[in-house]
């Protein structure tokens, strides 16, 4: 059994925007330029343009958006039907409102969502994450690995450097230590990272501009046509907040510790943002001001 829900922008899809985006962070990427993801819970959410068959279009703001999930979708023939089925619903509900332009590009056979593929942090060079094998990254991640989960033409992509496995005595994979996000589209107000601090990403209605503090960089940019965000902030295991509020109670930061951190995230997201602006043809790419 498949279950679908399509909304149109307006506070009833940026709710469901938020509480994806927030409570159910993207898990994986769609393939062949879907614009689009997977949470955590096998349910693809599909963000395609409507440019003419919505009445009243806020600002630049067309994107439908559209989930499917079928039940108990876990192997991988399993998950290729799932993406292939949410993608001809997506299609219907497109056609049946008129949204003009050509309908999604149907997955290749056996196209699955994509979780990324981990590499030594030194081969992410020259990769969508090369700002993680470039940038000064914490000492213990020098030798770490890089979680690459981005996408052509993706609406949420994905870099993560941990530390190397077995850092804590075990076989596990290290610890996530720092994570670079990019975001396109109009997501609506209260969209938080995991790991990312107590402030929300702010990529509401209006103007998107940069911002920073000590636990997020965030820059903006224009491209096709429509907003695009870019995000650096240090990883945790634990909810938001809770990780750098339990540092914070043992051994508060000072200001010059949360410069340096504003200035290393900066840094991160600078490089990462460039790279990204230039790779999706993107325009006006505005960076955080150190403050």
């Amino acid at each position: 059994m498949a279950v679908e829900s399509g909304h149109p922008p307006g506070p009833a899809r940026d709710e469901e925007l938020r509480f994806a985006g927030t409570s159910y962070p993207p898990h994986a990427v769609l393939p062949g330029g879907l614009p689009g993801f997977e949470d955590g819970y096998s349910r693809v959410f599909l963000m395609p343009e409507c440019p003419t068959g919505i009445k009243k279009p806020r600002g630049d703001d067309h994107r439908l958006l559209v989930s499917t999930w079928t039940y108990f979708a876990k192997s991988r023939e399993e998950k290729a039907a799932m993406l292939r089925l949410a993608v001809r619903m997506t299609n219907v509900v497109t056609e049946k409102l008129g949204c003009g332009g050509e309908p999604l590009p149907e997955p290749s056979d056996g196209a699955v969502p994509d979780t990324g593929r981990f590499v030594p942090r030194t081969d992410a060079k020259g990769t969508a994450c090369d700002a993680l094998a470039t940038t000064r990254v914490p000492a213990e991640g020098r030798d770490g690995e890089v979680r690459i989960a981005i996408a052509d033409g993706g609406i949420v992509g994905r870099c993560t450097l941990y530390a190397p496995k077995g850092d804590d005595g075990s076989d596990r994979r290290g610890r996530p230590l720092v994570e670079l996000t990019a975001w396109r589209g109009d997501w609506g107000t209260d969209v938080r990272e995991w790991g990312s601090g107590p402030d929300p990403l702010p990529m509401g209605t209006g103007t998107w501009k940069p911002a920073l503090t000590e636990d997020r960089a965030w820059a903006v940019a224009r491209c096709d046509g429509g907003n695009a965000g870019f995000t650096a902030h240090r990883g945790y295991d634990h909810r938001p907040g809770e990780e750098r509020e339990r540092d914070e109670r043992k051994h508060p930061l000072t200001e010059a510790e949360k410069q340096a951190q504003r200035v290393l995230l900066r840094e991160y997201v600078a490089e990462f943002a460039k790279d990204q602006v230039r790779r999706g043809h993107c325009t006006g790419l505005q960076l955080p001001d150190i403050q």
